[in-house]
This record gives C-alpha cells, sequence and structure tokens, in this order.
C-alpha cells in the first residue's frame, strides 16, 4: 500500500509544483525525472511515450498520454501496465491543510498483465532498489526505518472517483500453463482514505459473458485486515456469487478468509456458457453453494463445503 501511497503523492507534487513554475513549461521535459522517482518506487521502468500536461485552473489537473510500466525479467509481457491516458484532478483546498483529495482518476484503456512465473515469482510484488524504498515520502521527505508510510500519511489521501474505462486485465499462471482474460471492464471506486473505507461497482467481460459486480469495505483494522463483501453477477442471472469475509494485503503476500455464496437456476447452462468440460454429464438443475473460503495467492480452499444440485446434497472440502 506504501507503494501505492507514493505513486499517489508524487503525482499530486507534480500538481503543486506548476504553482511555482512558469505557465509556459514544457513539462516533457521533466520525463526523465518522472520516470525515474517511479523506478525508485517500484522497481519498474516507467515510460511515458505521449505528452504530460498540467493545468491549474478551474481546477488542478494532470493528463499523462501512452505510458508503460515494465515487467519482472521472465516474464510473457514486456511489459506489466500500460494505459492510453490518465486524467487526475484535484480538490484546491485540502492542499493547503496538507490532505489530498482527488475529485477524479480516470485510467483510459489500461491493459493489466498480473502473471505467477514458473519460478514461483508473482509480478505484481513490487522491490524498490535498495536503498531507494526509503527515500521517498509523502511530502518529498523519508520513510521510516522500516520503509513503511505512517498511518497519518495513509488517510491524508481520499479518493472521490477513481473509474476505469475499458480496461483489460490478463492473468497467466506459467507453472499451471493457465490463462484468463477479463475484458471490457469498465467501473468506479470511491475511498475516504486509502486504509479504506471503499465503495465501488461495475462491469467486466468474463470468457464471454457480461459480468457485474458491487464491493465494499471497511476501514482497515489495527491487525491489518480489511472487511470486504463481493456481489457478482455472471450473464443475464446464469449465477449470483457472493463473498463476505476479510483481507490482508502485505507487501509480501495477500491473503483472505470468509463465507463465499453461489447460486444459480441451471448448472449445465452455465458450465456451457463457460467452456467448463462436457456439460451434457452436468445435471439441469438449480444449484447453490456455501462454504468457507480461504484466499491466498496460490489458491483458493473450500473448507465445510455445502453444495445442493436440484435435490441432492453434498458435503465437504476441495
Amino acid at each position: 500500500m506504501k507503494i501505492v501511497y507514493g505513486v499517489i503523492a508524487f503525482i499530486v507534487l507534480l500538481v503543486i509544483a506548476a504553482f511555482a513554475v512558469p505557465s509556459f513549461i514544457d513539462w516533457n521535459s521533466y520525463k526523465p525525472e518522472i520516470t525515474e522517482r517511479i523506478e525508485a518506487l517500484t522497481g519498474r521502468k516507467l515510460s511515458i511515450d505521449g505528452d504530460i500536461e498540467i493545468a491549474l485552473l478551474p481546477s488542478p489537473k494532470l493528463r499523462i498520454s501512452d505510458a508503460r510500466l515494465s515487467n519482472l525479467a521472465g516474464a510473457y509481457s514486456a511489459d506489466m501496465a500500460r494505459l492510453q491516458a490518465l486524467d487526475l484532478r484535484l480538490v484546491l483546498g485540502p492542499l493547503i491543510s496538507g490532505d489530498i483529495q482527488v475529485s477524479s482518476l480516470t485510467l483510459i484503456d489500461p491493459v493489466i498483465e498480473l502473471e505467477r512465473l514458473a519460478d514461483g515469482r508473482s509480478n505484481w510484488l513490487f522491490t524498490p532498489p535498495p536503498g531507494d524504498a526509503t527515500k521517498i515520502g509523502a511530502t518529498g521527505g523519508d520513510l521510516g526505518a522500516s520503509g513503511d508510510a505512517s498511518e497519518a500519511d495513509a488517510t491524508a489521501i481520499s479518493l472521490d472517483s477513481v473509474s476505469i474505462q475499458n480496461g483489460t486485465i490478463a492473468y497467466r499462471d506459467s507453472a499451471g500453463d493457465t490463462v484468463e482474460y477479463f475484458q471490457r471492464l469498465n467501473g468506479t471506486l470511491s475511498a475516504k482514505s486509502l486504509d479504506g473505507p471503499f465503495r465501488g461497482d461495475g462491469s467486466l467481460e468474463v470468457r464471454g459473458l457480461e459480468t457485474s459486480f458491487q464491493i465494499a469495505s471497511g476501514r482497515k483494522r489495527e491487525d491489518g485486515h480489511i472487511p470486504v463483501s463481493l456481489k457478482i453477477v455472471l450473464g443475464e442471472d446464469l449465477a449470483q456469487l457472493g463473498f463476505d469475509g476479510k483481507i490482508f494485503i502485505r507487501d509480501a503476500r495477500s491473503e483472505g478468509a470468509g463465507i463465499l455464496r453461489a447460486s444459480g437456476p441451471n448448472l449445465a447452462v452455465l458450465a456451457e456458457a463457460m467452456g467448463v468440460g462436457n456439460t451434457q454429464s452436468v445435471a439441469s438443475n438449480d444449484f447453490s453453494l456455501k462454504a468457507e473460503a480461504l484466499l491466498s495467492e496460490t489458491g483458493l480452499t473450500l473448507e465445510d463445503l455445502q453444495f445442493r444440485l436440484g435435490e441432492t446434497q453434498a458435503n465437504g472440502a476441495i
């Protein structure tokens, strides 16, 4: 989370710096300094092939076009993330008191490549170069010896609206030789701080099925977990999924636990729509599932599983 905070804070500092320089300055000349700072935060190379535009009136705003963030060495794709444009707008008043209120942050046509490499590395875990992680704080100062931003830093940023337009997410498990694509992602998220609570909703395409989702969270607790509620509808009511529990987001790993529920009117139709196996062997009945779900970066474990298909019921674990 400190990397997300540092990136947002650095972008905001760019806008603040615009107050102290002539209005005719060419911000593209600062690309080397910007990319160097992002590399210090993430350990990855940022390439900005488009323009950097900053305006102060009627409200501070920043636009970065055609940007790419490099991937881990050995990954399938050379870039972990790329986007057509990033648009950021700030509320001017809170900046005076040292708070950051993002009125809108829009990612246009982002493509994100998530991959677990054959050697076990995960490309969504960022490792700043040695000595660089402690150089960048919320206001350009130092982080603590542990490299973590303070709790006050995390609460100093509020997000009125973060939106994604026409996003694509690819997930690759090179060890298991599996690939999943999530396309046409459109959604909006808001947060009172980077520690929550969060609210969001949107839609995306999963294996050709239009899928809608809603997510809500509480505030981050003292032990580091965040209460989360997620609801998903696959296709035209082919199935409904829900998760209520908690997640832990750490620098080294993320995990979660909670109650998973799923139901639908016809399991055979759902299986055929998802392209799963031989659907002729699946009974054409309504179904429901309830289980204690344990989430980790390596997979999903279901305990105390209760499954019903028509009048048939079964219990177990996966």
